[in-house]
């Protein structure tokens, strides 16, 4: 029973070495021109495509990686727009990569018509923004592919984001998302690029903003209407691999002088399939052993998710507005199936291989409500912000795991082993803030925060 213990989580887990660290650098430019590439994202991946680290280009296209061990690994470059530029690396051998080029994405439409046009990234002093609308490589795309995509952030594959490395906060429309985990890849999967505006990455979070985000915030700002009267948009996306996705959205918009009201939908029907190739060398009390692994993993059916965001801003007057926004989300994701087999050399305690059937269900859904009050004063910048939060979330992931081990006969050993694990979880979340910003002189300003701290009860 030990032995099938240990090979278990030898199967589930990754395991690190940890050795000297080296640095890595290159410069990345622009392949139709040769220009340097900068605001460029260079990842770090092991050989099964996870994350390790990474950086951003600055404005001469230079990137450094840091505190890297010795090992292979895969670098990949990456910007809108662009397709990703790959290089093999082998460290301590290689620690200057020269340049790598970025070529144009080769998407041809019949016809544009450019009314106006917006800088894809913008940098200011704490901050740079990344505009989202009307950039055609974010159609049809989720929040989460949007954000792998966006300058300096990674997106692990667990939908972990972080910037150069560190922990960030994802807000929405300027308030504090109040998810993580699997809560937050849910939500983001289910927001579609159409809903969203622009993405503010703030490097230098000020005292206005949650502690726990001192590595970084991501707000994402979502589209509302300028314009009088009524206006909306909606988009439709199919793409097409091995399998098929689907995804459709409608963002509606009615402003009037004394108050500006905004909803929108998405729904998504995504089918999984992927391929899973890896070795491990792991060292054991008996010597050095390596596992082989091949496995596919499949939808058993399409998942289906669904997002919608509503609210209204009332003008009390030209100083005052009073705002209120609900974001709700559903996922739900009937039968992940995943079967696979690792080999094992040399045999180890009479075990040649072992094979895995998976099947991973979950439910997720979640709505947070937000009431908003600012108020601005005659002096430019100052302003008083009174907030306060209300969400819910709730999943019900249900896990089924066979596990059969082999002798280098073909024979079973012992009996499989048969495990189910269900975790149903719901989650309820209050907070309340007031922020009051005031400017001192030019290029300074104060700010102050009061905070009933987030309080959550789950069960």
């Amino acid at each position: 029973m030990k032995k099938r213990i240990f090979f278990f989580a030898m199967f589930s887990l990754c395991m690190l070495a940890a050795s000297a660290q080296h640095s890595l650098t290159g410069i990345v430019k622009d392949g139709a021109d040769g220009s340097p590439f900068p605001y460029a994202t260079a990842a770090l991946l092991r050989a099964d495509s996870s994350l390790v680290t990474g950086a951003m280009t600055d404005l001469d296209g230079k990137f450094t990686i840091t505190n890297v061990a010795p090992g292979n690994y895969l670098l990949q470059v990456s910007f809108i727009g662009y397709d990703k530029a790959y290089q093999n690396v082998s460290l301590p051998g290689q620690s200057d990569l020269g340049e790598i080029t970025l070529t144009e994405s080769a998407n041809s439409l019949s016809e544009v018509v450019v009314m106006a046009t917006r800088p894809l990234v913008v940098s200011r002093a704490d901050r740079y923004v990344v505009n989202v609308s009307g950039n055609i490589q974010s159609a049809g795309r989720d929040a989460l592919d949007i954000l792998r995509n966006t300058p300096g952030l990674l997106v692990d594959q667990s939908g972990n984001v972080t910037l150069m490395g560190k922990g960030v906060q994802i807000w929405i429309d300027g308030r504090p998302s109040q998810m993580s985990g699997e809560q937050l890849k849910a939500f983001l999967n289910s927001m579609q690029g159409g809903e969203i505006d622009r993405i503010e990455v703030v490097t230098n979070p000020s005292s206005r903003y949650e502690a726990e985000g001192s590595g970084g915030i991501i707000d994402i700002k979502t589209t509302k209407g300028l314009q009088f009267g009524v206006n909306g948009t909606a988009t439709v996306g199919y793409q097409q691999g091995r399998m098929d996705n689907e995804n459709a959205g409608v963002n509606l918009n009615w402003r009037r002088e004394k108050f500006n009201l905004f909803d929108s939908y998405s729904g998504s029907r995504n089918n999984g399939w992927e391929k899973i190739e890896q070795i491990n060398v792991m060292q054991t009390p008996d010597g050095e052993i390596t596992l082989t692994q091949d496995a596919k993993a499949k939808s058993s059916k399409a998942f289906l998710r669904h997002s919608m965001r509503a609210g209204m801003d009332y003008f009390i007057n030209s100083n005052n507005i009073l705002g209120i926004i609900v974001n709700a989300y559903h996922s739900d994701e009937p039968g992940a199936h995943l079967k696979g087999v690792t080999h094992i050399s040399p045999i180890y305690q009479g075990i040649s291989y072992l094979t895995v059937d998976n099947t991973l269900s979950n439910s997720r859904k979640g709505i947070q409500g937000n009431i908003n009050y600012q108020s601005t004063f005659a002096k430019p910048g100052q302003q008083l912000n009174f907030d306060i939060d209300y969400a819910r979330f709730n999943s019900g992931p249900l896990m089924e795991t066979n596990n059969s081990y082999f002798d280098a006969s073909n024979a079973i050993i012992g009996i499989p082993e048969q495990l189910k694990n269900a975790n149903p979880q719901t989650i309820d979340v209050y907070a309340a803030k007031m922020d009051y910003t005031q400017p001192l002189w030019k290029d300074a300003r104060m700010e102050a925060r009061g905070q009933i701290r987030p309080k959550q009860n789950g069960q």
